[in-house]
């Protein structure tokens, strides 16, 4: 295992991409980490999650699934409901 100094002079040599691709993955796991303790102790204590705990857990699974087709933006919704208008009022 290594030491954490080692771990530091191992990160530093990484190029840039990489080491934003490690700081976000150490995140994500830092974040499920609190999460997952904070459900734990919530279980055990017998009461419900506050409101900033489900917020957390909210924001954690937010993108987590992958959508066929992504929501229209406004300008799209905009353009095609005009169309319509368009079409019925010829």
């Amino acid at each position: 295992m290594m030491t954490q100094e080692e771990m530091i002079k191992t990160f530093k040599s990484f190029p840039k991409p990489l080491k934003s691709s490690v700081l976000r993955k150490l995140m994500k796991d830092f974040e499920d980490d609190l999460i997952d303790e904070s459900i734990e102790n919530a279980d055990k204590a017998g009461r419900e999650l506050t409101v900033e705990e489900r917020l957390a857990i909210v924001e954690n699974l937010a993108g987590s699934i992958k959508m066929d087709d992504p929501p229209m933006t406004k300008k799209e919704v905009r353009d095609a409901y005009y169309e319509h208008l368009a079409e019925k009022y010829k």
